[in-house]
């Protein structure tokens, strides 16, 4: 783990008094044990849920700020993993209440041949479908339940805080996806997110058919001043209501989203409040897709 500092010291302090600022909202926080690469973390299961994953009094914030007080220089994952677990985590239940309900697995993938120090993992987030009827059989019978199904929903691939600065890690965290996704979902569109550090940049993954082809090719600012990287054309971008446009097909991964909620103009106001908000939706479109919702009913509105 990165040293510690005067954040973590504050933040050990708050962990222990999970209170929401909220009136309205009384939030009770279960500590699962669980396992990760390099030793056990908590996975954080909320209820009922707060009504910002970034609001102080639940995991998600505190596990933001975690990671927030990883240097650039820190090439562990420890810290990304648990931020994104937390965010995912509450707004995927892993439980439901009645027959038929959805609930979701988030498994953390280690790739075969790692990058090495930084690389190596993504966040997976699946919808579990249970046959009830023959879980009613087999446990009439005595036999053992059978198996759920599990259906991807979004793809997370992650990187240390070391690479957020890197236009050259960035592809390569792109190529990483891509590898993995044509190998695990060849037939299957979902959201693809890129993480590294506190920066996030949202994509869609569609192998059988692109809905918007006006953006081809998708290319990626490279290390020189007129180089480009070209994108699969498998990817394309997410863009919000209006933003399509003025972006083009070329994009600077240095340019990509933060979850800083802290930092505000001289009005007070919450400079990234915007993108928060709208990665708050693509996760709630991607859940609504996943129980056969259309994806582009809300995804570019706020």
């Amino acid at each position: 783990m990165f040293p510690k500092t005067a954040l973590q010291s504050e933040m050990a302090e708050s962990s222990r008094q999970l209170v929401p600022r909220s009136t309205t909202t009384s939030t009770y926080v279960t500590h699962i044990p669980c396992r990760m690469p390099g030793g056990p973390y908590e996975v954080p299961v909320a209820r009922p849920e707060l009504p910002h994953f970034w609001e102080p009094g639940g995991l998600p914030e505190h596990k933001i700020r975690v990671l927030a007080a990883a240097p650039d220089t820190y090439h562990g994952m420890d810290s990304v993993i648990a931020a994104w677990d937390a965010i995912l985590y509450s707004k995927f239940p892993q439980h439901t209440t009645h027959r038929g309900g959805e609930f979701y697995s988030l498994p953390l993938h280690r790739h075969a041949g790692a990058w090495g120090d930084g690389w190596g993992r993504s966040i997976v987030v699946q919808l579990v479908t249970n046959d009830w009827d023959l879980i009613d059989r087999n446990s009439a019978a005595g036999l053992r339940p059978p198996l759920p199904q599990w259906t991807d929903v979004a793809w997370l691939e992650l990187a240390a805080p070391n690479k957020t600065k890197s236009r050259s890690a960035w592809r390569d965290l792109m190529r990483v996806a891509v590898d993995r996704l044509a190998e695990e979902n060849p037939e299957r569109r979902l959201l693809l997110i890129l993480v590294a550090g506190l920066k996030w940049m949202p994509f869609m993954w569609d192998p059988v058919e692109r809905l918007h082809p006006e953006l081809c090719p998708l290319m990626m600012k490279g290390d020189g001043e007129d180089e480009t990287w070209p994108v699969d054309p498998r990817v394309y971008m997410v863009h919000r209501e209006g933003e399509a446009e003025s972006l083009g097909s070329t994009f600077d991964p240095l340019e990509a989203y933060t979850l800083d909620y802290w930092t505000k103009d001289e009005a007070g106001t919450v400079v990234n409040m915007r993108n928060l908000v709208w990665l708050k939706k693509l996760l709630a479109e991607a859940r609504l897709r996943a129980v056969g919702a259309n994806w582009e009913s809300t995804t570019a509105r706020e």
